[in-house]
């Protein structure tokens, strides 16, 4: 059995760059398994993939009986309060595994190898912050973390309102484990987290470079920039290009592919200078500014079209968002 299990929760149809998320996923078998929930119709292609297949309200069900409350759950988003309760809602699925974690779909995996079997994982009992992956030590302590003090709206009101309160991140689930001193360990360094309101692909808090990309073959994942005249290489466990509608421009799944700013490209050979601007171009200074203007005016724009129930939890997160969880 491997040592983790990783869930994500999906309702709606699957993306369009699925496939690349279940392939390497599949590259990891004997590392982690993934059980995906989802109200599709799906047959994995991997062998380290389970599918339970159930609507939202089936799952609202589960939720409630698991954790003896009445959960609100009107929307799919809502999935991702509830994955600090993870460890409870799908216990009889995790039993046996060292580990329990949750991930989203709009990420590609390099090999996890680098982080579930460093020697000293054994020491930390939360491993990342983010709810695009993060894993818990599969034990009543750790499963049960989200019901203790410290976050800035308790468990009980994110449950059970239909607000969204990004529970599983740096306001909810991180404080707690701050609060209750939970040996954690950071992976912010070992991921590559795409920026937002950039449309080239670029890692938030950390060093770009004018001439870099992103490829993945044989089931690892790499940057690749131009320092000097030399092409340099670095590994990450995977790639989160969150929020952006990634096009699958290969004919068929090979064993090695660019993930560029319009999407996945086919890699036949080795990465050559022309390969930077192909799949991962600069912007303009102007085009930068732009699509900050237009990102700020999305959010402004979600903002006001929200509840006054969802507003106000916005508003309370933003008056913390300068606290540190490192």
């Amino acid at each position: 059995m491997a040592k983790a299990c990783v869930i994500v929760v999906w309702f709606g149809k699957l993306p369009e760059y699925y496939r690349f998320w279940e392939l390497s996923c599949g590259r990891n078998a004997g590392v982690a398994d993934f059980l995906l929930v989802t109200d599709q119709p799906h047959t994995p292609a991997v062998p380290n993939l389970r599918v339970q297949q159930c609507t939202m309200e089936q799952l609202r069900q589960q939720i409630s009986e698991k954790l003896g409350i009445e959960a609100s759950f009107e929307k799919p988003f809502k999935s991702c309060d509830f994955r600090p309760a993870y460890g409870v809602i799908f216990e009889q699925e995790l039993a046996g595994y060292e580990y329990w974690g949750h991930c989203d779909l709009d990420q590609v995996f390099g090999d996890l190898r680098i982080l579930i079997d460093r020697p000293d994982l054994e020491q930390y009992d939360k491993i990342g912050r983010s709810g695009h992956l993060t894993l818990y030590r599969n034990c009543p302590e750790m499963n049960g973390l989200y019901r203790q003090a410290g976050a800035l709206y308790d468990w009980e009101t994110v449950f059970t309102t239909p607000a969204n309160y990004a529970f599983d991140e740096r306001t909810g689930i991180c404080r707690i484990a701050r609060e209750q001193g939970t040996r954690y360990l950071n992976t912010c360094d070992l991921r590559a987290d795409i920026r937002v309101r950039t449309r080239r692909l670029e890692i938030n808090a950390a060093k770009n470079y004018v001439n870099q990309l992103f490829y993945w073959e044989d089931g690892h994942l790499y940057r690749a920039y131009l320092d000097g005249n030399q092409i340099r290489t670095e590994e990450f466990i995977y790639i989160h290009f969150q929020k952006k509608q990634l096009a699958d421009r290969c004919e068929g799944v090979s064993n090695a592919f660019f993930i560029g700013r319009e999407g996945f490209f086919p890699k036949t050979g080795d990465v050559t200078g022309a390969d930077f601007d192909r799949y991962n171009r600069p912007d303009s200074g102007l085009r930068q500014r732009l699509d900050t203007v237009k990102y700020f005016w999305k959010k402004t724009m979600d903002y006001f079209r929200s509840n006054k129930a969802q507003r106000k939890v916005w508003m309370s997160q933003k008056r913390i968002g300068k606290e540190r969880y490192d």
